[in-house]
């Protein structure tokens, strides 16, 4: 029973004993630090209240005095929220972990998901295939399925990326769906990339879904690089501003939309799965009148849920952590593999032994295939070296390198020592130099 619900239940006003365990279950203490706490209302989802603001709830809900109220609520004892959230699906609004309380950032869908319900979901079904075809379509519902019947379990370590070159398509509509049937705190929405690189990134994934509704991301780049390791696992080191650093759970799945098809997509990649969001319509039908009776339908209809009780009782037949490889992601796929790209990873493994290089190195390659100045350093990126800024003293000429991912310097003496991998060596000894030009 909810704690308003149970307020109502006891009448009109609370006495004494009743309305010390009430308070004591609504509010709790989020920072002592002061000399006056501040308190957290799990009823009204309110932070940084203060004493005060109890006693007027308890003069309210007793129908006392002010005296007589803040007398009560000093016999109050308020247990402490720690200062993490944790997200656990279809658990209590505050979360006991060995003996520490944490609050729970999940909030249940607004509609009843407790009665078994006789709606059909088949217009969502039907829509879900029009835009992405029936076996494109059947793969996300068994990953939604997958996901909503199994919500504490670890993700599944895959992203969806949809995507058409104009918008009205429907897929901002689909995530306000997700939104109202799995609950608002279920589906956190941003509108570009920019965000995934703040300091409070980790915060975005503490839900079931992060969606992004205008996704720009360039291969290499550090927003990829970002999203790779934030969708291959279930915790991350983070560095939350002003909360100090630790351990973050990050149970988010990735769903990108974009107006533009994916040039990030590495081949034999197995964590995207891509499809272009196009919903055709019969000869007969406009788009304003078939999007107008699908979202009645969602909104006035029972279609919130319907889809709930769809997704909580579908049965999930395949393996969804096997992406299935769609037409759209092999031309990504080869978008994705840069001849130039490809010679250079050839050269950095035919010469393993080398962990530095000048830019020398690549001269033939690039002038065999007729790359311009300003295009160098990305392709060198693309192909995972990194700039090193710092200029080296081998054999008597000092030189800027590009390294390997994960080599570091570090003088010893008047040498200069390398580090990668576990291993060390004299920065002379791994570092090839071409004088090539």
């Amino acid at each position: 029973m909810a704690i308003n619900q149970e307020c109502e239940h006891q009448g009109e006003h609370l006495e004494g004993y009743q309305l010390r365990e009430y308070l004591s279950r609504r509010f709790f203490i989020t920072d002592d630090r002061a000399a006056y706490p501040k308190f957290y209302d799990l009823e009204l989802n309110q932070n940084g209240l203060m004493q005060s603001n109890l006693v007027g709830v308890a003069m309210h809900l007793g129908k006392m005095s002010y005296d007589d109220a803040k007398q009560l609520v000093r016999h109050v004892y308020f247990k402490t929220l720690a200062p993490t959230k944790l997200y656990r699906p279809g658990q209590p609004p505050v979360i006991n972990q060995m003996g520490v309380l944490f609050l729970n950032s999940w909030v249940a869908p607004r509609f009843d998901t407790e009665t078994p319900g006789d709606l059909s979901a088949e217009p969502f079904i039907s829509h879900l295939e029009r835009a992405l075809g029936k076996e494109a379509a059947m793969y996300l519902l068994d990953v939604l399925s997958y996901r909503l019947q199994h919500p504490n379990d670890k993700k599944p370590h895959i992203a969806f990326y949809f995507y058409h070159e104009t918008g009205g398509m429907g897929k901002s509509l689909f995530l306000e769906t997700l939104r109202n049937v799995l609950g608002q705190n279920s589906v956190n929405t941003i509108n570009t990339t920019d965000r995934l690189n703040s300091m409070s990134a980790a915060e975005l994934w503490n839900t079931s879904w992060l969606a992004i509704e205008e996704a720009g991301v360039a291969k290499g780049s550090k927003i990829y690089d970002t999203i790779k390791s934030y969708t291959g696992a279930d915790q991350v080191d983070a560095d939350a501003k002003h909360k100090g650093f630790g351990k973050k759970e990050i149970p988010a799945m990735l769903m990108l939309m974009s107006n533009r098809a994916p040039t990030f997509i590495e081949a034999h990649d197995r964590r995207f799965f891509v499809k272009e969001w196009f919903v055709q319509f019969d000869e007969t039908e406009t788009k304003d009148e078939y999007f107008a009776q699908y979202t009645n339908w969602l909104e006035k209809e029972g279609g919130y849920q319907a889809i709930y009780q769809y997704l909580i009782n579908h049965q999930v037949t395949q393996d969804i952590r096997k992406v299935p490889v769609t037409r759209e992601k092999e031309m990504a796929m080869d978008m994705s593999c840069n001849p130039v790209v490809t010679e250079i990873k050839d050269y950095l493994e035919d010469n393993e032994k080398y962990w530095c290089f000048n830019i020398e190195c690549f001269d033939e390659i690039f002038d065999k295939h007729r790359v311009n100045s300003n295009q160098r350093k990305h392709l060198l990126v693309e192909a995972g070296l990194v700039k090193d800024d710092s200029r080296y003293r081998i054999n008597n000429n000092r030189y800027r390198l590009w390294v390997r991912e994960g080599v570091y310097t570090k003088g010893i003496g008047s040498a200069t020592a390398a580090f990668y991998n576990g291993r060390d060596d004299l920065l002379n000894e791994v570092t090839l130099i071409s004088h090539s030009g």
